[in-house]
């Protein structure tokens, strides 16, 4: 089994085949586009027929190939193969980085995994986002401002009712 088999799901000349259908790759090779900016080359190239995006960084000594997915192929490849994983938009995008390239695969990549039932049923719950500090007034007295929480399970060995125990604290004596 192929690298392409194993990562898109298909053979080689299915692969070949849909990226002669998907006219986006087929002018970005007739344009035989190649830029070069500050030591950095990037370009489309053909190679036994399938059709690749390289990119090297020479400051860096950086040498990547990728396939370059057709349309059919990239929802798949994004999350369904091996490749995809349900492991987070960030996550999912350098696992797709690492064998194929597309032109939109941010934002292809991120739709994709904000609308996967999977991935949204087993998404940490609770999780806010970052806020930034504010002050909190001092407290000049004990016990206006406690902390209450639950601790536990502590031992499984113990009766039902002893496995939780409350811990409540004075955050007057929090002070630093």
């Amino acid at each position: 089994m192929s690298d392409i088999e194993k990562h898109a799901g298909v053979g080689r000349e299915q692969l070949i085949k849909l990226q002669q259908e998907d006219l986006r790759i087929l002018a970005l090779v007739d344009a035989g586009r190649t830029s070069r900016r500050g030591g950095k080359v990037v370009s489309f190239e053909k190679a036994r027929g399938i059709v690749y995006w390289r990119y090297e960084d020479l400051g860096r000594y950086v040498d990547g190939k990728q396939v370059v997915l057709p349309k059919p192929l990239r929802e798949y490849v994004a999350h369904d193969s091996i490749t995809g994983a349900h492991l987070g938009i960030r996550r999912t995008k350098d696992k797709v980085l690492s064998n194929f390239y597309w032109a939109e695969v941010d934002s292809d990549v991120t739709k994709y995994c904000r609308s996967c039932d999977v991935c949204q049923r087993t998404l940490k719950k609770g999780t806010v986002p970052r806020v930034p500090l504010e002050k909190v007034s001092l407290i000049d007295t004990p016990f206006k401002r406690v902390a209450i929480d639950l601790v536990g399970p502590i031992n499984q060995g113990l009766p039902r009712r002893c496995r939780f125990a409350r811990s409540t604290r004075n955050l007057w004596q929090r002070r630093w």
